[in-house]
């Protein structure tokens, strides 16, 4: 069950990374051209509140994939997943 959790919770969090970026992108496109990095160009994004919604969008988007990442089940094992997978004796090729 912790598995079918996690797995939802981080598709969810992957739309809402995918819808912040498309806002994103789309408002900065609306905003008078200024060189990157550019304070002023911060203060003209500020002031749309649709940006700023895209931002909080992305922090919860965030938050969803930390609660996705708790609640999945971790192998018990020491081993890592790349040394279980890529150590030479487990090779395909040997």
């Amino acid at each position: 069950m912790d598995t079918v959790i996690a797995v939802v919770v981080s598709l969810a969090a992957a739309v809402l990374f995918g819808l912040s970026d498309v806002v994103e992108q789309d408002t900065t496109h609306k905003v008078p051209e200024r060189r990157a990095l550019s304070p002023r160009l911060l203060l003209d994004l500020a002031k749309r509140r649709v940006w700023l919604a895209a931002i909080g969008v992305n922090i919860l988007g965030n938050i969803l994939q930390v609660v996705a990442l708790h609640s999945a089940r971790w192998p018990s094992s020491s081993r890592s997943w790349s040394a279980t997978c890529c150590s030479p004796r487990s090779s395909p090729w040997s």
